[in-house]
């Protein structure tokens, strides 16, 4: 079934999402720790409409074991995500180059005779680059993101 989550939306582009990211992650963690909220997985970039405009529909979300009733009270925005089929992919390398692995995935989902549902695709950034002395750190190359997009 969908499972419950809390968010924060904002419009970014492919180039600055990490940093956005990082920004909304520490203040989410705080309003989740504050509320005693339990995350049921890594935190998720949900991207909504066209992934490939200049500016980009996102909302950092993490996925909740109960729905977060005080989330508005936190500033943020209580939802859901579909449950059901989904197709999983993954990019390597830097996020700018996220366009190429949208495409393969869309190109495999059509080549199983299936098709998108909904418009949202999701995605969990692995690791990222930044300070060599934080331990998720990676040089850019490296950078994983696990693309999930629910089918029907």
């Amino acid at each position: 079934g969908d499972s419950h989550t809390v968010f924060e939306a904002f419009e970014t582009t492919l180039a600055e999402i990490d940093q956005e990211i990082g920004q909304r992650i520490q203040g989410m963690k705080k309003a989740q720790e504050s509320r005693g909220w339990e995350q049921s997985s890594p935190a998720l970039v949900v991207i909504r409409g066209d992934r490939t405009a200049d500016k980009i529909k996102a909302e950092v979300t993490f996925q909740l074991r109960a729905e977060a009733t005080d989330a508005a009270e936190a500033g943020l925005q209580a939802g859901t995500l579909p449950g059901g089929p989904t197709a999983i992919g993954v990019h390597m390398g830097l996020r700018t180059t996220l366009a190429e692995s949208d495409a393969a995935l869309d190109a495999w989902i059509k080549e199983q005779g299936k098709s998108p549902r909904g418009d949202a695709r999701w995605y969990v950034f692995v690791n990222r680059t930044g300070d060599s002395n934080e331990p998720e750190a990676v040089p850019e190359a490296e950078l994983k993101t696990l693309l999930y997009q629910p089918v029907e």
